[in-house]
């Protein structure tokens, strides 16, 4: 066993952000399934306004209830990558979602709804289905890049998308080359929404520490690797102008990576972080279901 050999990095602004969720979270309990009870009338799919992004960073960050937190994550993708699947539609086709005793279908309405994802949407989808091993969609969305529906704010964010699909042999390609593309891309482009900034801090820590992981790096090489990489992602989020945002703290990214570490080779990272939470790493996921939510309804009304 790998002692540990770094301090922690932790973000006090996650709990500055959450710190009154503790005493919301059977008011957001309710909201969610105020939303799956009422599913026979929606006619889109908008998992935001099913809060599971929120509800999963609160029941790790603070109620510290990993198996709820956990399956609020895998819901949190089924949503995501419905919704996806939704805005891809064309005029006629159906959609089906799984809710709780039932399932719902319905189509795009295009004389209401905005047909369209965005590239970025897109990117943590992708990352996200893998963190959850949900290879068909990752799959999936690889395979879309070139849609005429999916907006893109720069190039090099589908050349980042296709190394992902390379390097989880979900689709054709040479890593380096894509690497290479990929910085090229980056160096290239307008400086905008940070992007100089992410790509120091957060893109391309997290190559690094990919190509650790799939180049079966030992151990120590890529503790190291994952250590410097959730240092710059720390330094990225905690700017004055990130301040307190609701972003950051939790990187599906990093954790994704940590995932496959653990499962092919046994790695931990080696030190303890909210960034790169170690039960989301190395504890099995459950299968989608909505029974998690039944047990702070029943504690709000004991």
């Amino acid at each position: 066993m790998t002692t540990q050999q770094y301090p922690p990095i932790n973000y006090d602004g996650a709990r500055k952000v959450f710190k009154d969720q503790p005493v919301n979270i059977s008011a957001l309990t309710d909201i969610i399934t105020t939303e799956l009870a009422e599913s026979e009338g929606w006619n889109y799919v908008n998992p935001g306004d099913l809060g599971f992004s929120i509800y999963t960073k609160t029941l790790y960050l603070n109620l510290a209830d990993i198996d709820n937190a956990l399956h609020s994550l895998v819901a949190w993708q089924y949503f995501e990558s419905k919704s996806i699947e939704y805005a891809l539609l064309e005029d006629g086709e159906k959609i089906t979602i799984s809710l709780p005793n039932k399932e719902v279908s319905f189509g795009f309405h295009s004389d209401r709804d905005r047909r369209g994802i965005e590239g970025a949407h897109l990117e943590i989808s992708t990352w996200r289905s893998l963190l959850c091993e949900d290879f068909d969609s990752a799959r999936r969305f690889v395979k879309i890049v070139d849609n005429p529906q999916v907006k893109w704010r720069n190039e090099s964010g589908d050349t980042f998308i296709r190394l992902l699909g390379c390097v989880f042999s979900l689709s054709d390609g040479e890593p380096m080359d894509l690497i290479q593309e990929y910085v090229n891309l980056s160096a290239s482009e307008p400086a905008s929404h940070g992007k100089p900034d992410s790509v120091t801090y957060l893109d391309l820590p997290v190559i690094d520490v990919m190509m650790k992981v799939f180049g079966d790096a030992d151990e120590k090489t890529y503790q190291k690797a994952m250590y410097s990489a959730v240092q710059n992602h720390h330094e990225y989020w905690s700017q004055p102008r990130l301040n307190d945002s609701e972003h950051g703290y939790f990187s599906m990214q990093l954790t994704t990576l940590a995932k496959v570490a653990f499962a092919r080779h046994g790695y931990r990272i080696g030190f303890e972080t909210d960034y790169v939470p170690e039960p989301f790493y190395t504890q099995p996921l459950p299968m989608l279901n909505y029974d998690f939510l039944n047990k702070y309804k029943t504690q709000e009304h004991e």
